[in-house]
């Protein structure tokens, strides 16, 4: 399985440590705001522990999705998959 981490957070600071501690946890970053990694429920929570306690709820959003592989390998993506990794953190 994998999961998609998507998220608007106001905050740089903050931006910058959940963007670094999702690389950590072995996600690739495929968008500005938009991470994926493999996992299943259990990472899933783990990524929601991490982010309640470090975003400001009244103003950010952090989507989790668990997708199955086989929807994963469905996707369509238009332009290179790798221009997410030269950019910054955002």
């Amino acid at each position: 399985m994998r999961i998609v981490v998507a998220y608007d957070i106001s905050d740089n600071f903050t931006r910058q440590r959940i963007g670094d501690w999702l690389l950590s946890q072995g996600f690739t970053r495929i968008q500005r705001s938009v991470y994926v990694g493999r996992g299943g429920i259990a990472k899933a929570k783990d990524i929601e522990r991490f982010v309640s306690k470090h975003i400001d709820k009244t103003r950010d959003v952090v989507h989790i999705f668990i997708i199955q592989d086989i929807e994963w390998e469905k996707k369509i993506v238009v332009g290179t998959e790798n221009a997410a990794a030269s950019s910054n953190h955002g």
